[in-house]
This record gives C-alpha cells, structure tokens and sequence, in this order.
C-alpha cells in the first residue's frame, strides 16, 4: 500500500507537469508547428485532471481531516488554463475563417462590382464544452454544440466543423481525425460522432457498470459519502431518463 509521502510526491510531480504546460502557453507563439504541439501537449494536460483526483481521493482516504482547499486550488487553476489552450485553438480557426471569407468577398466585388450579394461574416469566439469521448458527457456536449454553432445559420459548414474539431480530444476526436476540414465532410463527422455515442444500448450498459464499479468509502468522511451519493444520483438521473426502470 503506497504511504502518504509516497502519494504526495506523486502529487507534487503531476503538479509540475501542469506547471509545465502553464508555461509553455504563456510562452506560446502561433506557428503550424506549434499549433500541434499545442493540441497533443493539451490532449496530454486534459488527462491530468482524473490522475489529480484518483491521487487525492487516496491522500483523503488516509489522512483525518481532507484537503479540499488543495482540491479546490488545483481544478481552479486547471480549467482556468485548459480555458485559455482552447481558446487559442479556436481563435486560430475563427481567424483563418474571417480571413478567407474576406478574400473571397474582396473577389466577388473585383469580378461583379454590380451584383455584390456576399455577406462578411466577423464570427464570435464561441467557448464550447470539451468532450473527450465520456457517454455520460456527449448528450450534454450535442445539445450545447448544436444550440451555439450546428443551428446557427451564419455559420458555413467548415466553419462549423473547425468549431466542432476544436471541442474535442482524447477518443472523440480520433473518430473524425481522418477527415479533411472541408464542407462536406461536415455532415460526415457529426454523423459519425453521434452513432458512436448516441449508442443507446452502449450509454446504458456504461451508466449500469459505472454504478457497480463504484469504489467503497475507505473511512467515514462527510465529503467522501456526498460523493457517492452524487455519482450515484447522475447515474441513476441519465437511466430514468433513458426510460430505465431505477426504481427495481
């Protein structure tokens, strides 16, 4: 059984491999090559966040008395730092987009200077959600992805999809990752993102093996039982909704 040192300074270390990441995105310079430097380092730093959480559930588990301020630091200071890589992924996207746009309606006027019907679109940067490929997450992902960007008509169909590229990472995003960002493989994507977790057989048999994997409460904490009961509650919330029966 690993020792509470043991467990700290492998807290300590993961630590400073957010610290790592921090720096290199204030450091950062937008380049092509940096730009995948950037997605791969990111995709690396989401996985952090449930390292960061198994380790404190243990380091709670033996000590009396739980650190939740040292909880409440890191999350803080995480989301506020993957806030920040995404958004300069997203920025990237929205900038080549106005760009061509801007191309194209300065062409448009050049070859029918008297039939000019082009629109300019200025985009906003839209923060989306992550989704890293969860089954509990991708109902809540589709319906905000679709609100802020599917349904909106000013936006293009690459436009769409450059958005859509950029809110995923881990499994989600090797599902279209052999696509090229173009308007037709817009359609593709999303239809291929939505039969691989909008599999309702799939959604219920993880939801049923999330509430049987639960782990057993080491020692009596207040903080540990609110968190089963809230892990048993979404579970059981996202069942009822999928019309299973949770009250047998």
């Amino acid at each position: 059984m690993e020792t509470i040192d043991e467990l700290k300074r492998q807290r300590t270390t993961l630590k400073a491999r957010a610290t790592r990441f921090k720096t290199f995105l204030e450091n950062y310079q937008d380049s092509f090559e940096n730009r995948l430097i950037l997605e791969v380092r990111l995709e690396k730093y989401n996985d952090l966040w449930h390292e960061y959480h198994v380790l404190q559930t243990k380091i709670d588990a033996i000590l009396s008395d739980s650190d939740v301020t040292d909880r409440e630091r890191f999350e803080e200071a995480f989301f506020t730092v993957q806030a920040a890589a995404r958004s300069k992924l997203v920025q990237h996207s929205v900038n080549r987009v106005e760009s061509r746009s801007v191309h194209q309606a300065e062409q448009h006027v050049q070859d029918a200077p008297n039939a000019i019907n082009n629109k300019t679109v200025r985009l906003p940067v839209i923060t989306l959600p992550n989704f890293s490929g969860s089954y509990e997450q991708w109902q809540q992902f589709n319906d905000t992805f679709r609100a802020l960007v599917h349904d909106n008509p000013n936006l293009t169909a690459v436009q769409k999809f450059y958005y859509l590229k950029s809110a995923l990472s881990g499994s989600a995003s090797q599902v279209i990752e052999s696509l090229q960002t173009t308007n037709e493989n817009y359609d593709i994507a999303l239809e291929l993102l939505t039969n691989r977790f909008s599999n309702l057989r799939l959604t219920i048999h993880h939801h049923i093996h999330e509430l049987f994997s639960t782990p057993p409460i080491p020692k009596e904490s207040a903080e540990l039982l609110r968190a089963l009961l809230d892990n048993f509650q979404k579970h059981l919330r996202v069942l009822q909704q999928l019309k299973e029966p949770v009250d047998k």
